[in-house]
């Protein structure tokens, strides 16, 4: 009989890699919050890209991961940028029945889409994202045993 370990509710954060910075200081500040979160890795050369994004689809999906918050800011002059592989990702965690929060707002080539999907757009007050979550997945105090 194998024993899983038990992980701790989980945020999945994503982005562009250029945005990695920014993800690493999310990812200190929900922790000094008491929240879990998980990163992409970064892949070197010579990885195995299709692996690499299947182990991210893994995590995305694992019952630990509770929610996933894109890191959308301006790239390329475009404010809330999202890209092709994030836009995957916002759709398997919406399969997934795992609610999706947006660090910016709400990027105007899929508005209509995100809208149908209930995508939260932060609009960077990222303590909406800490209350709710909390509040659902994180024990208010330690059980009493007596």
């Amino acid at each position: 009989m194998s024993h899983r370990a038990v992980l701790p509710p989980t945020i999945a954060l994503c982005g562009s890699r250029c945005f990695f910075g920014h993800m690493l200081e999310l990812q200190k500040s929900l922790a000094r919050r008491g929240v879990a979160s998980s990163l992409p890795l970064l892949y070197e050369e010579g990885d195995d890209p299709a692996q690499h994004a299947r182990r991210w689809v893994e995590r995305i999906r694992s019952p630990e991961t509770r929610a996933l918050l894109v890191v959308n800011l301006e790239k390329y002059g475009v404010p809330d940028y999202v890209g092709p592989h994030v836009l995957a990702e916002v759709g398997l965690a919406t399969a997934e029945h795992k609610p999706v929060y947006l660090l910016g707002g709400i990027p105007a080539f899929c508005r209509d889409e995100f809208t149908a999907w209930g995508v939260t757009p932060l609009e960077g007050a990222v303590t909406t994202l800490i209350g709710e979550f909390t509040s659902r997945h994180l024990p208010s105090e330690a059980p009493c045993i007596s």
